[in-house]
């Protein structure tokens, strides 16, 4: 299959989910130097000194390791007061609302774009950095319904939600139909407990997120390292992608640090992948979809199930986000004109 006749293909159908985690907010900060104004991203076993949460982790009578957050905070939710549940709460929320995308094209940008109004990035970061360009794009001329659904598994800094309306919107901002503030999302989760529908807005999300894994046809995970500390997470997806042995057509592709082990990455997927159904790249730039954007799953199909061999069509190097927009232009007319897309 040439570039041009995949450019022309659009096809209906199931559609790509990214499991997006920290490592991939990380790479971008690496790659940026930084966000917008220098700050670094932290992974989660950095996040606890880069925040600076010492204080208030000893204040509530933890005094071990400190490189798995999530675990750590599973153990001190039990007896902390709500007080100061809230106060680490708040300062994790106030250092990631200082994030701001740089004016660089991102991979961000690129993964975004390069997905379609059927696929779905199901994030667990609380940092801005994918709304952000979400944001962006749409302000450059792309009509949203071409872009992914986003859904923000553990809460971000950037949305907010109302309870009654099952609207989301800025925090703290009116709600588009009946006018109150929008609540902050939570973002601390007990993760060895099974306590994600504890919330109405996370619940919703694990629904949709759970509802999709039945139909993805390609599964991208970019920076998510599955840690055994978050048994529920894990689980959940589990239970929305099914047995591996039912998905021998799927593909899996994880996308790891550079330096990390390929093998182990592989492993802690193990019950999700399909014998010989995977890729690991450590950079984005090898996905499906840098690689072939906005035909991710038309890719998959002819290599898979028509056995042709595909031409790439990755993206080049863009100067500004005008750019990579009059680049995809293309792909998203082929879409619009096509009968058979979804």
């Amino acid at each position: 299959m040439s570039r041009d006749d995949l450019t022309k293909t659009v096809m209906k159908g199931g559609g790509h989910l990214v499991i997006l985690g920290a490592g991939a907010s990380r790479a971008l900060s690496d790659k940026h130097n930084g966000d917008k104004n220098g700050i670094e991203l932290p992974l989660m076993n950095e996040l606890v000194s880069k925040v600076g949460l010492e204080d208030l982790i000893l204040e509530a009578g933890f005094k071990g390791k400190t490189d798995d957050f999530e675990a750590v905070y599973t153990k001190i939710a039990v007896s902390a007061s709500k007080d100061l549940l809230d106060r680490l709460n708040n300062k994790i929320a106030e250092y990631f609302k200082n994030i701001e995308i740089p004016d660089d094209v991102t991979n961000y940008d690129l993964l975004l774009v390069g997905l379609r109004g059927r696929d779905v990035v199901a994030s667990f970061n609380w940092d801005p950095l994918l709304h952000q360009a979400h944001r962006r794009l749409v302000a450059h001329g792309i009509d949203p319904a071409d872009l992914p659904h986003v859904l923000y598994l553990h809460g971000n800094v950037a949305i907010g939600y109302c309870d009654d309306d099952r609207t989301m919107g800025r925090p703290h901002g009116p709600c588009f139909k009946c006018g109150k503030r929008y609540k902050p999302t939570p973002l601390l989760y007990p993760v060895a407990k099974k306590n994600y529908e504890s919330n109405n807005f996370i619940k919703a999300q694990w629904d949709v997120v759970k509802e999709y894994m039945h139909y993805a046809r390609i599964v991208t995970v970019y920076g998510y390292g599955a840690p055994a500390s978050d048994v529920a997470a894990m689980s959940l997806l589990q239970e929305g992608w099914g047995k591996n042995t039912d998905r021998q057509f799927e593909q899996f592709e994880l996308i790891i640090r550079p330096g990390a082990d390929e093998q182990e990455a592989r492993d802690s997927w193990d019950a999700f992948i399909h014998t010989h159904h995977y890729g690991v790249w450590t950079d984005f730039s090898d996905s499906y979809i840098a690689l072939t954007p906005r035909r991710t799953v038309e890719t998959w199909f002819a290599q898979y199930i028509d056995a042709k061999f595909v031409d790439a069509n990755p993206y080049p190097k863009f100067d500004n986000v005008d750019a990579l927009i009059d680049w995809i232009r293309p792909l998203i007319k082929a879409e619009v004109q096509s009968p058979k897309a979804g």
